[in-house]
């Protein structure tokens, strides 16, 4: 691979972008392995984009690979990355996963943390010479523990190829996982909810206590509800769910949260008799399907989509303007994750209802209400 190429043409940023990109490289020549912290529908992939593009576009350096690499926390993940690359002005890049012809000469590369780990990582040992100068992890709060892991052996392997250490942006609207720290050293904050919605880049919000389930069967256990007790407590709100949508979100289109695939499918089959058009998501649903769903309803042709742990992270369905809570959350993060959904902006939409029959709100407070982070 040349170590020179020509320029590659750049993303056009808002201010407050060119913002955080100034502060995270700023912070990565001192740091090494930064944390960009922004909410969903910031732009951090756009972000991540123009970053990707700079370092591609510079020489090659005696002690660099002059390869970068952008990786996700699930295979199904990929195509949204490629998708985002190709969005003019186009980011040049290869994709690393089975089914696709792997193009090593692209200086940016595509791929899952699985795929890494399953291509690059055999026996404690890293079993080839290709590593990267500057590696994006989307999510990184996700799976933390395998990007940590394939981390490790692409280290070394860097050290015995004489190489720089890889510089590391980890891209997350919720910074908590285990092990965080023992990874990145520092934290990159993304301008305050509040402004964004002022300023027309994230929807607002509205807050609405539907039908409570049976909040007090709720068992906590480390930072989450068991699952047993969530289902007990959300079992039979089918009826009370459907009403309240009427009640407060009729014409929206919607997506909610489930905890389990029985309780999706039970809302499924009463928002269907009320006269819903109405798609069901759960982990076993192909990509391609899902990816059409996802269109669909962005597009108005169904009203609503059930899903089982499904749309927390990783997609983009601006058009949602209710997100319905049929579950009891224990993580801020994953409640961030899930009310974040609905918060990016659309020209059919002025603001986004929470409907929330899990006690949520009020245990998590506002998606206004940005937390403390901190590593």
């Amino acid at each position: 691979m040349p170590a020179n190429g020509p320029m590659i043409e750049l993303p056009t940023l808002y201010p407050h972008q060119q913002d955080i990109r100034d502060r995270t490289r700023q912070s990565l020549l001192r740091k090494g392995r930064v944390i960009l912290c922004a909410n969903p529908g910031f732009g951090k992939t756009r972000v991540a984009k123009w970053v990707l593009g700079a370092s591609a576009s510079k020489d090659k350096k005696s002690n660099q690979s002059g390869r970068s690499l952008f990786t996700v926390h699930r295979r199904g993940l990929v195509d949204n990355a490629v998708n985002s690359f190709a969005e003019e002005p186009r980011l040049p890049h290869g994709v690393i996963m089975s089914g696709r012809d792997a193009s090593y000469g692209h200086k940016i590369q595509v791929a899952s943390v699985d795929t890494l780990l399953s291509w690059f990582v055999e026996n404690d040992e890293y079993q080839n010479n290709i590593t990267f100068d500057l590696i994006v992890i989307d999510e990184a709060h996700s799976h933390h523990s395998k990007f940590a892991r394939f981390l490790k052996y692409h280290e070394r392997m860097r050290e015995e190829l004489g190489l720089h250490p890889a510089y590391v942006i980890g891209l997350t609207a919720t910074p908590q996982a285990k092990g965080l720290a023992d990874v990145y050293k520092d934290i990159v904050l993304g301008p305050p909810t509040q402004w964004l919605i002022d300023n027309g880049f994230l929807s607002p919000f509205r807050y609405f206590r539907a039908t409570q389930g049976q909040l007090g069967k709720l068992v906590k256990r480390g930072g989450e509800f068991t699952k047993s007790s969530e289902c007990e407590a959300m079992d039979r709100l089918a009826g009370d769910l459907v009403r309240d949508w009427k009640r407060y979100a009729e014409g929206r289109p919607t997506v909610g949260f489930f905890p389990r695939r029985s309780h999706a499918q039970d809302a499924m089959a009463d928002l269907e008799s009320a006269g819903l058009r109405v798609a069901y998501v759960d982990g076993d649903t192909p990509d391609e399907s899902r990816h059409r769903i996802f269109w669909e309803l962005d597009n108005g042709k169904i009203d609503y989509l059930c899903n089982v742990q499904v749309v927390e992270r990783g997609t983009d369905i601006p058009r949602i303007g209710c997100v319905q809570l049929c579950v009891a959350i224990g993580s801020v993060v994953r409640y961030r994750q899930m009310i974040g959904r609905g918060s990016r902006t659309h020209p059919d939409k002025t603001d986004c209802i929470i409907l929330d029959h899990g006690g949520n709100v009020k245990r998590h407070g506002r998606f206004e209400d940005d937390p403390h982070w901190s590593i």
